[in-house]
């Protein structure tokens, strides 16, 4: 979109859906404005191309969203910190830029608890301007990260840290509403400076707000301590007591109808989808809002206006003024501190929004591509969180993200296009304006309703059942009915310790940790792979060519002589170890264990053909294994049949590798490698076993029989590990005889040999 003025040009990107919305600018106001009216026309034609009433279902589904978004937005404000009027502003900032140029339609952002729970301590501590930097830095910081095409990393997150991700968090926003039972002592209040108050007719009211905001905002003075979220249980250490039983008993009823309501509303809703009235009225208007508005009859019907009590209002915390956002350096609303010092203190609340925010919106595009089978933009969806939350930092707000719930909402209400996010953020906009003055008057248990049912539907709870099958053995599993229904304990470790580190610490290192957990035991579980699967030995002549193998048992690891033929006096030996599992930094030091080479003869080889090399951990233990065959009279290491891959990686590091010859790296050449690759089009029942073993490299691998047992089938490392075996040692054969011949025969002549003899081929005719 450009917007041309007197004073130069204004340049932003384009959307691909938001393109119709361009305005052509011109000298003449008329022309501008025709012209914007035409592409709004086309804009609204594209939005409701699939059907007549794709308008009237984005349009409707936008307003829901809206609706359910205000009871949200006001309660993660409460969460921050901060005044319900900044989470509803956030709301509709951040919801209206990823609407316009999100990398998916039909996504919902807005102010979020990921983003909320965040806040407090930078708020408390440092103030509300602080946190306005913090969220524009995190925006630059998404922004550079959308930029830099950095998007698909979402997809390296391990399930486990997902789970244990979501669980901290609900019970983060689950454990953050205890504060609303709290109310300061009076004398904390007596040492604050009441003088600065209203009149004396207003003082009553005044100081009650007064002390309700206390808890936003200077509640926790003496904190610094190691009981993370926990914390809000200790009214010593913030300066506050519990409210009387009366009000706590007056709370929970309303907590408990809000609850109640959320909970049986849609399920009333569905038993009574065929009198289509009583289904409408009960869809139209989202289940929390329901909740919210009889909770609010009851607040001023029931406990004050009947009981004559009272319970805490949104007001008393804090006023909605109903204004449009503007910016924070020009507005007297927000003290704003030092550029730098702001900067300085923001930073690593910017660094872990940045984290949890991005990982929210991106696995939220995931979610909704998989039910809509149609994927997004991972990269331009973190451009737009980027943007949306540089503007609303810019307008005081507290920052937000892609929300998963209103998202779900939103899609299975109809909305699939970016009309629906943009009527949702407009829709917020008119609340905002419009109806402060009822927000005002929304009792604050019934908001802690709608958070703890959020916590509801966000947690997990399956987790609980995966803990225990992963405890119990299987033959208690199986008496329970569950025995197909356990995770590694690995696994339930990372979910545990995610949880944990997301009370106690925050949300980012919470992620840091899942990943560090889920690498280190993918290391360990592979670095045990890695194994010798056979050795053998056979004879050299002279001028280092294998002949015709030692006359030895083959329980003695060796092949049977054919000939017995040549001078024995003239022969060395050569001992041959079959390999199999990855070489890398976890597996260096075993791979290393399995060589003795005082006891191995003067030629050693290593057959790789199950083996690769995945980093310079693994190269490094080839140098220093032929370093320690080397230092024993000069023996001598061979490295044979290297993947492409291995080849490769040693190929690039040939110069690193000081104590291997070049030759020793030298492979299947060009030729052989295409041979193997083609190997399925010889005859189809031997070609399709040879291509489907697990180890070849034919590119187009034949579909199995129905019924038939090949081996691309799951099936024990023993039959891998024979299947090595044989091919190791029959290609050695062939080998020799092909030297007598001279003729080399073929890579995929041996592989195809002792795969066709293997017993689970599919071979017809199995050679003897």
């Amino acid at each position: 979109m450009e917007m041309e003025g007197s004073g130069g040009s204004l340049t932003m990107p384009p959307s691909d859906d938001a393109a119709d919305l361009e305005v052509s600018a011109s000298p003449a106001s008329f022309t501008c404005c025709t012209s914007l009216m035409h592409r709004t026309a086309a804009f609204l034609r594209r939005e409701c191309a699939s059907g007549p009433w794709s308008l009237k279902d984005e349009m409707l589904s936008g307003l829901a969203v809206a609706l359910a978004q205000v009871p949200e937005a006001i309660a993660f404000s409460f969460v921050a910190g901060v005044d319900p009027q900044i989470g509803l502003q956030s709301a509709f900032t951040v919801g209206i830029v990823t609407a316009l140029i999100g990398g998916r339609p039909g996504m919902i952002s807005g102010a979020t608890a990921a983003i909320a729970v965040l806040l407090p301590q930078l708020v408390r501590e440092h103030g509300e301007g602080t946190m306005f930097y913090a969220i524009m830095m995190y925006g630059v910081f998404a922004t550079v990260f959308g930029l830099l095409r950095l998007g698909d990393l979402v997809r390296l997150l391990p399930h486990p840290c997902m789970i244990g991700f979501v669980n901290g968090l609900a019970m983060l926003i689950a454990i953050a509403q205890v504060s609303s039972f709290q109310v300061p002592k009076e004398d904390y209040y007596a040492a604050t400076t009441m003088q600065q108050l209203a009149p004396e007719e207003e003082e009553n009211l005044l100081l009650r707000r007064h002390r309700r905001r206390m808890l936003l905002s200077a509640a926790n003075e003496g904190g610094g301590t190691s009981l993370g979220a926990f914390e809000v249980f200790d009214t010593q250490i913030r300066n506050t007591q519990w409210v009387s039983w009366d009000v706590f008993l007056w709370m929970l009823a309303e907590i408990v109808t809000v609850m109640g309501i959320m909970l049986a509303l849609p399920r009333i809703a569905h038993a009574s989808s065929n009198n289509r009235v009583v289904y409408t009225l009960l869809t139209a208007i989202p289940s929390s809002l329901w909740g919210i508005g009889i909770a609010t009859a009851f607040e001023w019907l029931v406990v004050r206006l009947a009981a004559g009590a009272e319970t805490p209002l949104v007001r008393d915390v804090a006023d909605v003024k109903g204004t449009f956002p503007s910016i924070i350096w020009i507005s007297s609303a927000y003290p704003l501190p030092p550029v730098r010092e702001a900067l300085v203190n923001a930073l690593p609340t910017a660094l872990v929004a940045t984290v949890v925010g991005l990982t929210e919106s991106l696995l939220t595009l995931s979610l909704v591509a998989e039910m809509l089978q149609d994927k997004g933009h991972a990269n331009m969806e973190a451009i737009a969180q980027g943007l949306g939350n540089i503007i609303t930092g810019m307008t005081g707000g507290m920052g937000g993200c892609a929300m998963i719930g209103q998202t779900v909402i939103n899609v299975k209400s109809g909305g699939r296009r970016r009309l629906s996010g943009i009527t949702g953020a407009l829709g917020l906009l008119v609340i905002l304006l419009a109806a402060h003055t009822a927000i005002n008057r929304l009792p604050l248990a019934a908001l802690v309703g709608v958070m703890w049912m959020v916590s509801f539907y966000t947690f997990e709870w399956r987790t609980g059942s995966l803990f225990i099958n992963a405890l119990l053995p299987k033959r208690v599993r199986d008496w329970l009915g569950s025995g197909n229904r356990k995770i590694r304990r690995a696994d339930a470790v990372q979910v545990l310790a995610v949880m944990l580190v997301c009370l106690f610490a925050d949300l980012a290192i919470a992620i840091a940790v899942g990943i560090g957990l889920a690498c280190m035991s993918l290391a360990w579980d592979l670095r045990n792979r890695i194994r010798v699967v056979d050795t053998f030995e056979v004879d050299i002549d002279a001028d280092g060519d294998d002949t015709a193998p030692t006359a030895a048992d083959e329980n003695n690891n060796s092949i049977s002589g054919r000939d017995g033929s040549g001078d024995r006096s003239r022969r060395r030996k050569k001992k041959c170890y079959i390999l199999t599992g990855p070489l890398f930094f976890a597996s260096a030091e075993r791979f290393l264990d399995f060589f003795n080479p005082a006891d191995d003869p003067e030629i050693v080889e290593l057959h790789m053909q199950a083996t690769e090399v995945l980093d310079f951990s693994g190269l490094e233990a080839l140098n220093r294994l032929a370093l320690r065959y080397a230092n024993e009279g000069g023996k001598e290491l061979r490295l044979k049949y290297l993947s492409p891959e291995t080849r490769r990686i040693a190929g690039k590091a040939v110069n690193l590798l000081a104590h291997m010859s070049s030759a020793n790296l030298t492979e299947m050449t060009a030729a052989v490698e295409e041979e193997r690759r083609d190997v399925w089009r010889l005859e189809p029942p031997v070609g399709m076993a040879v291509a489907r073993h697990p180890h070849s490299t034919a590119v187009d691998v034949p579909a199995a029989p129905a019924g038939a047992r090949t081996l691309a089938g799951r099936r024990d490392h023993d039959d891998r590990d024979d299947v090595v075996m044989r091919s190791s040692r029959e290609y050695e054969a062939m080998e020799i005889d092909a030297r007598e011949a001279s003729i080399r025969p073929s890579a995929s002549q041996a592989l195809l040999l002792a795969v066709a003899r293997h017993p689970h081929s599919t071979a017809l005719n199995k050679p003897n």
